[in-house]
This record gives structure tokens, C-alpha cells and sequence, in this order.
């Protein structure tokens, strides 16, 4: 499950996420438990909701979304909790819902995703949604908007446009999008999951990425280490191509409340054809239990990944 929070232009606190069914049978309504903490992590509020998806098939992702209103509250947010709650068996609906179009653009400081399905089935497809999700260069899903097809209901074998505009903070920071289909009575027949044109660069893999290891300031490999001291956290860079290139190594940490408490960088050259071992210090400040992730991009004024995929590690911190 992965999360994403942030203050609105309004002044609410608003969590996104995502839930995937890992089980082998669909589900109905699942809830999720948001709860907001202050900085001392004493309870601002708490809210149940469902999962924007009503049935969620094994495998199949939903988003969802909660907003704290309470504008008060929600400028002292400073840590929350994601769970997932019931998870009821249930019986799927059929997939004859079908993206058959979809585009992203840009419209002042605004993405506008849109775009035309079509209803496959024998029976009106009734009050059809569309789900869009945003996702920033790291792959977290920042922003998500639902919103009915035009016309709601879609005859058989006919179809229907969909449309939304989502405000943003950075146009840049937005490098894919997400978009799901689901009526009263009918599922999608596959998940729409496209790339923006930064992301369209990836043609291939420039580097893999390997060896994601921690040490102590002695060189000790360490799953632990005390409050306030260096954490050397290590990564293998090795250049899948025939000539040098730049790389940036990023390390993003997060505490066990999913909030990004450190983001660090280091830039460098690894020659062609060859490896090197990036090296980023990270000192905690305060004790926990943190998630390490670890990305190569071409540079922070460039994010385009050079890898495809990031690496993850865990790490004590004690007093």
C-alpha cells in the first residue's frame, strides 16, 4: 500500500493512496483507517472510508482519498497512520468496460486527463466512473479525482467521454497517470497506466542498480544504529552502456508513518561499461524504525530514472 499527503490549496490535509487486493478472491467496499497525529503523536482525528474501487478482483489496485477539513487540525498535522480494514469475499463484476482513448495535457497550472470508453456489455453500463491517479518521478500516486463519464450511463456496445482537471503544485514533479473504470454493474477490462513525455525517455535501462547496503563510520555492516550517528547507506551503479554518463543517487527515508524525513542526493559519473559505489551519509535525529529507498535519475533539474527500479532497506535507530 503506498500513501502520499499533503496540504491543499484550501488548507486541508488530504492522504492518497493506494490498496492492492494480494488475495486470490474479490473483495467489496474495503475500508481504510486514516488516523492524523501532531508532532507530539497524540490523535487529531481519525476516519474510516471505503476504497474507491466498490470490488477489487486479487491483483487489482484501488486509490483512495481522505481529507482532514478541519483546517485548524490540519496545519498540525505532522505524522499519520494508513490501515486496512474489512475485506469482505464478494462476487465480481463482469469486465466490459474499456478504455479505448486516453491523452494528458496541460491547461495553465492544471493536468487534464481525459479521455473515451467503451461499455462492451449487453446491458446499459450504469453510473460509469472513471478514477484517475497522478504519480510523481518516484512512483507515489500524489493526486487522484473521480469523476462520472459523459453521458453516466452507456448503452451496449456504445461509448462515453470521460474528462478531469487536477491541480497541482509542480507540473514537472507529474511523470504518470493512472486511470480506472468501474460502474454500478460492470469492471474494467484492464488498468490504463500511461507515461508522461519525461518518462517516455526511459527508452531503456542506462544503469542497474545493486548492493544496496548500510554501514556504521567504521565501515561495519549495520541493521541498526544509534541516534545521531552517520548511516553510510551504499549502492552499486553499474553502466549498461557503451559511453560515460552522468547519474544522480537519491535516498529518500521515510518514518514508520510513511513521511519522507530525509531526502539527500549525490552526482557523479560512472564510466562506460564499468561499476562504481555511491556513497550518501544519512545521520537520523530521532529513534524509530525507517524505510530506506534508494533511485538513479540523470539529475534532480532532469528527473528522468535511469533505473527502472528503486531499491528498498530498513534500518533501527536507537537511542
Amino acid at each position: 500500500m503506498d500513501s502520499y499527503g499533503y496540504l491543499n490549496e484550501l488548507g486541508e490535509y488530504v492522504v492518497v493512496g493506494e490498496v492492492v487486493n494480494n488475495g486470490d478472491m474479490p473483495v467489496h467496499f474495503v475500508e481504510v483507517v486514516v488516523t492524523f497525529f501532531d508532532k507530539d503523536r497524540q490523535q487529531l482525528q481519525r476516519f474510516s472510508i471505503s476504497s474507491a474501487l466498490e470490488i477489487i478482483n486479487p491483483g487489482q489496485v484501488s486509490p483512495f482519498m481522505v481529507a482532514l477539513q478541519d483546517t485548524q487540525d490540519a496545519s498540525f498535522v505532522r505524522s499519520y497512520d494508513v490501515k486496512v480494514g474489512n475485506m469482505v469475499p464478494f462476487t465480481p463484476k463482469d469486465a466490459n468496460l474499456d478504455v479505448i482513448f486516453n491523452k494528458l495535457e496541460t491547461l495553465e497550472n492544471d493536468i487534464v486527463v481525459s479521455g473515451r470508453v467503451a461499455n462492451d456489455g449487453s446491458a446499459i453500463s450504469s453510473n460509469t466512473r472513471a478514477m484517475i491517479v497522478l504519480y510523481n518521478a518516484v512512483g507515489e500516486p500524489v493526486r487522484f479525482v473521480s469523476t462520472f463519464t459523459e453521458p453516466r450511463n452507456i448503452l451496449p456496445f456504445a461509448s462515453a467521454t470521460f474528462s478531469a482537471r487536477i491541480k497541482v503544485d509542480n507540473i514537472q514533479n507529474i511523470q504518470g497517470y493512472a486511470i480506472t473504470m468501474e460502474s454500478s454493474n460492470y469492471a474494467e477490462t484492464k488498468r490504463i497506466v500511461q507515461k508522461t513525455e519525461n518518462m517516455l525517455e526511459r527508452i531503456r535501462e542506462v544503469v542497474d542498480i545493486s548492493g544496496f547496503e548500510t554501514f556504521d563510520e567504521h565501515d561495519r555492516s549495520v541493521s541498526r544504529i544509534d541516534v545521531n550517528k552517520p548511516l553510510l547507506v551504499k549502492l552499486n551503479i553499474e553502466n549498461k552502456m557503451n559511453v560515460t554518463n552522468d547519474y544522480t543517487y537519491i535516498l529518500q527515508v521515510k518514518n514508520e508513518q510513511g513521511f519522507v524525513t530525509s531526502l539527500s542526493w549525490s552526482m557523479g559519473i560512472v564510466p562506460a561499461a564499468q561499476s562504481i559505489t555511491a556513497v550518501i551519509a544519512w545521520i537520523p535525529d530521532e529513534v524509530g524504525t525507517y524505510r530506506l529507498e534508494a533511485f538513479v535519475w540523470r539529475s534532480m533539474e532532469e528527473p528522468v530514472p535511469l533505473a527502472f527500479n528503486k531499491l528498498t532497506d530498513t534500518i533501527r535507530v536507537t537511542a
